[in-house]
């Protein structure tokens, strides 16, 4: 019984997570900078890499709000914490052309944001290294709908468990 709120949190967590990504996916690809940019930052308390790094490329070209190439970094700072692939090059690329003050507001706003995640992320290899998880029995591929393939839709899948001894 104790364990039906925090599942019901968790379910309409994760709706709104796919509600949010999808619409902001959308947005940005619509050249709707504003919403994208809300739709994205309604995704860093849970710890979004990709998220943290789409906002640091719109802050970084302008996109729906002035440059802001401090503002990019420190979303590449937190997007790189998150393990993003592209976002340690992002770092390297748009530190190199900041004064200090510059890097000092980075580092700043890469403070707030942190404090603003709300879901503790576990990298896999420290989930591996703590257990060896179990092997699956058979690893079918995933059926992509022909229909959806020819009108080029795509989507996402995230799924997070939390499994205890209880």
């Amino acid at each position: 019984m104790k364990w039906i709120l925090p599942f019901c949190l968790l379910l309409v967590t994760q709706a709104s997570f796919a509600n949010s990504w999808l619409d902001a996916l959308d947005a940005y690809q619509q050249q709707d900078f504003a919403k994208a940019k809300q739709g994205f930052a309604e995704l860093i308390p849970l710890a979004n890499e990709t998220a943290a790094y789409n906002l640091g490329v719109m802050a970084l070209h302008g996109q729906g709000q002035p440059v802001n190439k401090a503002k990019a970094l420190g979303y590449f700072f937190l997007a790189a914490e998150l393990d993003h692939p592209g976002a340690v090059n992002a770092i390297q690329q748009v530190s190199d052309a900041l004064s200090q003050e510059q890097l000092l507001e980075a580092e700043q706003m890469y403070t707030a944001l942190q404090q603003r995640i709300e879901l503790p992320r576990l990298r896999v290899d420290a989930i591996t290294q703590r257990t060896a998880g179990p092997e699956p029995v058979h690893r079918p591929a995933p059926k992509y709908p022909a229909d959806a393939a020819r009108k080029g839709q795509f989507g996402y899948v995230m799924l997070r468990f939390l499994i205890d001894e209880e």
